[in-house]
């Protein structure tokens, strides 16, 4: 896979995967196919904690919302909120723009969850990111999708692909990428 950096402004960054007809936009993680718009799906309830809408949604939903967009064909992406992240949303107002995007922001943090049963509608429990990865891969592989992994240092995507690889042999790797670190 080769991927191509176009010309950015500084507060945008855009490339292009060989073989892939789209246009990837960082930090507000748009993705559109050529030609294409997202297909209506329906929205999950929500409850605002701390100033973010979080999914009132179990694993089993957020696994099942996960099929949905995938089957839909469209690219959609969830965020895995804990408080480290509320507290960079409040500071980072950059981060407005992709917390407003994302399909989904799941509850990654007990205390979010603790704080959602002062509301009229609590959230039903915490969706580890690390636990729902598996639920993914165990998806993805009874499905015949792929998994790309994008992020962390490097040598650690690749790390996880061949460990979730070794629980489901079915699992397709599309590919590993670790983008250098730079200050958001």
């Amino acid at each position: 896979m080769t991927v191509t950096t176009l010309p950015s402004t500084p507060t945008d960054t855009a490339f292009t995967v060989a073989g892939l007809d789209a246009t990837f936009s960082l930090p507000a993680l748009a993705f559109t196919p050529a030609g294409k718009m997202p297909t209506p799906l329906d929205a999950l309830a929500t409850t605002r904690v701390w100033g973010l809408d979080f999914a009132r949604a179990t694993m089993e939903q957020v696994v099942d919302r996960a099929d949905q967009i995938i089957a839909s064909r469209d690219c959609r992406y969830f965020i895995t909120a804990n408080l480290n992240y509320l507290m960079l949303s409040q500071q980072l107002k950059k981060l407005s723009v992709v917390n407003q995007a994302a399909d989904t922001i799941i509850a990654d943090g007990n205390p979010i969850v603790m704080r959602s049963r002062f509301q009229s509608h609590p959230l039903p429990g915490r969706v580890a990111g690390a636990d729902m990865i598996v639920e993914l891969a165990r998806l993805s592989a009874a499905r015949g999708y792929r998994i790309f992994f994008l992020g962390a240092a490097p040598g650690v995507a690749a790390k996880a692909a061949a460990k979730l690889q070794s629980m489901f042999p079915a699992l397709e790797i599309a590919g590993c990428y670790a983008p250098p670190f730079r200050t958001l």
